[in-house]
């Protein structure tokens, strides 16, 4: 899933070169023929090069005035633009959760893909997951849209104004539910110091850090805090 999605088409295919082909081929008439066509975008060159820079920064924050200059479009155009590929679901719109405009970021939005697949295909590189050298992007991606996909709460990230993230916060009407994604094999509960932040502010019965290793459990204050492995958090959906 990290690599090559969850898209129809490749539930029969084996082949990584196969599967590559088929998510390209469904990237060049999906977004860059049918949408643009579809909703008539005056300037599919743009567009598509929208699409790519999106696709480069992998759910980073948005800052509308780099995407203008970087696809040769104005920062109205941008907006437009990602409303549309929101509408089409090539992307999901990820805004962030806040209660303290002073110290809290409440306004700049991030752009997960929807499907991973996609987002490899704007990218062109289908590289397995082992030989990335930063496959953190590819997990975050995953799971941000994994989850927003399999519930109908809010789906939100935290940031604060000095750096502290978190990379999910799912809002139930009555209570939040923060999820971390590591890259990395945890071997032993540890909690980074973005995340204890989150937690000693909003006090969650229930945090969750995703991995790619075993499962155990933690407490910090009031928050019991599982460390689950990534398939099995999006397998059971323990957060919903």
């Amino acid at each position: 899933l990290a690599v090559f999605g969850g898209y129809p088409a490749l539930w029969h295919e084996v082949d990584p070169v196969e599967k590559a082909g088929v998510l390209s081929t469904i990237y060049e008439t999906y977004v860059r023929r049918d949408v643009v066509d579809f909703l008539g975008v005056r300037n599919a060159s743009g567009f598509n090069d929208l699409v790519r820079v999106l696709a480069g920064q992998a759910g980073g924050l948005v800052n509308y005035s780099a995407l203008s200059s970087l696809a040769g479009v104005d920062v109205k155009t941008v907006r437009s633009y990602l409303e549309i590929l929101e509408q089409t679901y090539v992307i999901h719109i990820q805004r962030p959760y806040a209660t303290n405009p002073r110290k809290e970021i409440r306004k700049s939005p991030k752009c997960p893909f929807v499907d991973n697949g996609l987002l490899n295909a704007a990218m062109g590189d289908f590289s397995p997951l082992e030989d990335s050298s930063d496959p953190g992007p590819l997990l975050d991606n995953l799971v941000v849209s994994e989850i927003s996909k399999a519930t109908d709460a809010r789906t939100r990230y935290w940031r604060t104004t000095s750096g502290a993230e978190v990379d999910v916060i799912v809002q139930h009407p009555d209570r939040v539910v923060p999820i971390e994604v590591k890259s990395v094999h945890l071997r032993r509960p540890v909690l980074g110091r973005g995340f204890r932040s989150f937690l000693v502010k909003y006090e969650p019965e229930r945090a969750f850090i995703l991995h790619r290793g075993a499962r155990f459990q933690d407490k910090t204050g009031k928050t019991l805090v599982d460390f689950l492995p990534v398939h099995e958090g999006l397998l059971l959906r323990p957060w919903g």
